[in-house]
């Protein structure tokens, strides 16, 4: 009788803590331990016959499970394409700022940690329910009523200062220029930025901060304020994105 192997697996290193997270934690469900420990054994390159006999499962049982498991269409990788020219010089840039780093030279306590700013996208919407939810009951799943009414929308505006692991943040109703601004301002006369030699601000290409006229106006309100910009399409070098 022919041995079947098991569906070729190749697991990240995220991927195999997360399964072995499952498949030995005491408080997963019995399922979700079995099918964990299965797809781990079959990317060891267990055999389905081998991966039956060690978690005591028919062979079809395992046949069946690493067949659905083998579609994972929630996970994915994507990429973009560079059109920055300049992408290499202004992404270190960036990074030297995060090593305390300025134009070859370090920076030294008399210059404050670079604060970088998500680009003020982020909207915080209150709804609610037209009707009441009736919650769950012996025999009744909860019910929620599925239309709901818009209460407007906030804009969130942040800023991260990556060597004090501190966040400063603010609600606006709206973005642009002067929400941006006044984010500045209320991190600007705060120590220890306001008595600082220099503050770095590392912002993406937004409509509010972008290009020269950005960083004239910011160093007009604030001498010590300079204003680096992250390659266009590469906000995700702005550590406040993770």
């Amino acid at each position: 009788m022919p041995v079947y192997s098991a569906v070729p697996l190749e697991l990240t290193a995220a991927e195999r803590h997360r399964l072995k997270k499952m498949a030995y934690g005491h408080k997963t469900p019995h399922q979700a331990r079995q099918r964990a420990t299965i797809v781990l054994l079959a990317a060891r390159g267990r055999s389905n016959a081998q991966i039956a006999a060690e978690t005591h499962l028919h062979v079809d049982t395992v046949r069946r499970w690493l067949a659905q498991d083998a579609l994972k269409p929630w996970q994915y990788r994507s990429w973009i394409f560079i059109t920055d020219p300049d992408f290499r010089a202004k992404a270190q840039r960036v990074l030297d700022l995060y090593a305390r780093t300025w134009q070859g030279e370090p920076l030294g306590t008399s210059t404050s940690s670079a604060p970088t700013r998500r680009p003020p996208s982020r909207s915080i919407q209150a709804r609610c329910r037209c009707h009441p939810t009736l919650p769950p009951g012996r025999a009744r799943a909860m019910r929620v009523n599925h239309t709901y009414g818009r209460g407007g929308a906030l804009a969130y505006l942040a800023a991260y200062d990556v060597h004090a692991a501190q966040v400063s943040g603010r609600c606006e109703p709206t973005t642009g220029i002067d929400p941006f601004m006044g984010l500045i301002a209320q991190v600007m006369s705060q120590e220890p930025y306001a008595s600082a030699k220099r503050v770095f601000w590392v912002v993406d290409n937004g409509s509010s901060h972008r290009g020269k006229k950005a960083a004239a106006r910011l160093s007009a309100a604030f001498p010590n304020a300079i204003l680096v910009h992250t390659p266009v399409h590469a906000s995700w070098l702005n550590q406040i994105e993770i």
